[in-house]
């Protein structure tokens, strides 16, 4: 009986999800300031640093952060970023620098997994895609999930 009712609960998530993705696409949970942008490159590759913030309560029970992450260019690997102060425990950030919509633009993902008071971990997602040159950006958070 339990067993059944964990997984009518994750079925209900999992279309709620996705029901809100197919209707509001644009629905922002939030938005993670970013600031100290920095490109590094040498002849065979290239690294992004900056620095993200999440305010406590961004979502739900969501912790706050302040962490510095890197990222290799185009690598489509999740690289942990590294926490600035105190890290909430069960609380991870992790980054990547995927291809931008054109060469002048620069497009970082950030995820932020947490355990809940509640029960589930949430992982919630934030995308941005800015001017190359510019050091600051505001990330909205586009996607939450949660799993039992």
């Amino acid at each position: 009986m339990f067993a059944n009712v964990i997984t009518i609960v994750v079925s209900a998530l999992t279309a709620t999800a996705v029901a809100t993705d197919a209707v509001a696409p644009r629905e922002t949970y939030g938005n993670w300031p970013g600031n100290h942008f920095v490109e590094e490159c040498t002849d065979t590759s290239c690294i992004a640093k900056f620095s993200v913030n999440g305010a406590k309560g961004y979502y739900r029970d969501a912790p706050g952060f302040a962490v510095n992450c890197q990222s290799a260019q185009n690598k489509f690997d999740w690289a942990p970023c590294e926490f600035v102060g105190a890290k909430t425990q069960g609380s991870s950030i992790n980054s990547v620098w995927t291809k931008g919509s054109s060469d002048d633009k620069i497009k970082l993902s950030v995820t932020h997994s947490w355990d809940s008071a509640s029960g589930p971990r949430f992982n919630a997602t934030g995308t941005v895609e800015f001017k190359k040159g510019e050091t600051s950006f505001n990330m909205p958070v586009v996607r939450v999930d949660a799993a039992m």
